[in-house]
This record gives C-alpha cells, sequence and structure tokens, in this order.
C-alpha cells in the first residue's frame, strides 16, 4: 500500500544527482504533497538543499552541516519539531521512508524525503502545521497539498513565518 501511495505522490525512488555547483535562489520555499488513504498518510517533502543544510545545522547547533549518510537521521529530528500533523484531532510521528536527491528546472540542487504517518483508519479530519525553515527564512514558504486518495479530493495549506496555527480539513 505504502508503494501505492508514494506512486499517487509523484515520486520516482531512483534518487537523482544533485547539481554540485549549488545555483544561488532568492525564493525559499518546501512543498509538501500528502496522500490520505485507508491506514497511512503519506507525504513528500521537497525543499532546496542548501536551505535544508542551515536549518539542519542551526536546528542542531553546529556551525556547518553537509548532508550525507545521516540525512534521513537529522531531518527526522527536525521534522518532528517543526511540522505538526494530526488525524481525527490526535498528533501523529511521521517516519521516513525514502528520500533522494535532484534537480530542479532551474538548476537547484533539492532533496526529498517521503514520509508515512501511520492512522490505524482512515482519518475524517486532517490538521497540519508547517514550520520548516521559519527559523531560517524571515521570506519561507511552506506549501501542504493534500490528496483524499477515496475521493480523489484536493486541497492545499499555506504557510509564512508567524502562522503559528493549525490549518485542517474535513475530509470526507
Amino acid at each position: 500500500m505504502i508503494l501505492r501511495l508514494i506512486a499517487a505522490l509523484g515520486v520516482a525512488l531512483s534518487p537523482g544527482a544533485a547539481n554540485p555547483d549549488d545555483a544561488r535562489h532568492d525564493v525559499h520555499v518546501t512543498l509538501t504533497r500528502m496522500a490520505v488513504d485507508s491506514t497511512a498518510i503519506v507525504a513528500r517533502v521537497r525543499c532546496f538543499k542548501d536551505d535544508l543544510q542551515l536549518g539542519l545545522a542551526r536546528f542542531y547547533k553546529q556551525p556547518k552541516l553537509d548532508l550525507g549518510t545521516n540525512t534521513d537521521s537529522l531531518f527526522s529530528g527536525y521534522l518532528a519539531d517543526k511540522m505538526w500533523v494530526e488525524a481525527d484531532g490526535v498528533r501523529i510521528r511521521g517516519v521516513v521512508r525514502a528520500s533522494g536527491t535532484e534537480v530542479d528546472d532551474q538548476g537547484q540542487p533539492m532533496v526529498w524525503f517521503v514520509i508515512e504517518y501511520p492512522t490505524g483508519s482512515r482519518p475524517r479530519s486532517l490538521g497540519v502545521r508547517n514550520d520548516l525553515l521559519f527559523e531560517v527564512f524571515p521570506s519561507q514558504q511552506n506549501i501542504v497539498n493534500v490528496l483524499s486518495v477515496k475521493d480523489d479530493r484536493r486541497y492545499s495549506f499555506y504557510f509564512v513565518p508567524g502562522s503559528d496555527k493549525l490549518q485542517h480539513v474535513a475530509l470526507q
């Protein structure tokens, strides 16, 4: 079932190689795509690699941090602190199931993570708050797109620094 949800998110599990030239970018944004199904919520979180490096370094109080073999573990701890997901009013914690790097259309190195939030049964409501990288960039924007697999309904949430409330959606 997890592979079916990952496919619904449009994730290719073969990691691409990030461009070592680390081109600059002026926008700071994360995109999270969530698929809600009968026993889990599966999310794909995607962000600029250099932004995440800065965020993780600040979170773990390191002068510099390179993403390497422990990236999933580092991101998992950071995610638990910065992203809140509720199913039917109960907070659920995500588990990193896959990750990789790719280059976007403008040549920017990106990193992505597939996160599974086990729910046990299909939730009737979903609450989300995404504070990723707010502590690093005052102009940070976080977009969360939600797909309800059962009825193919789509919802979107938008977060900026200072938007400290959960956003909710009732699922059919």
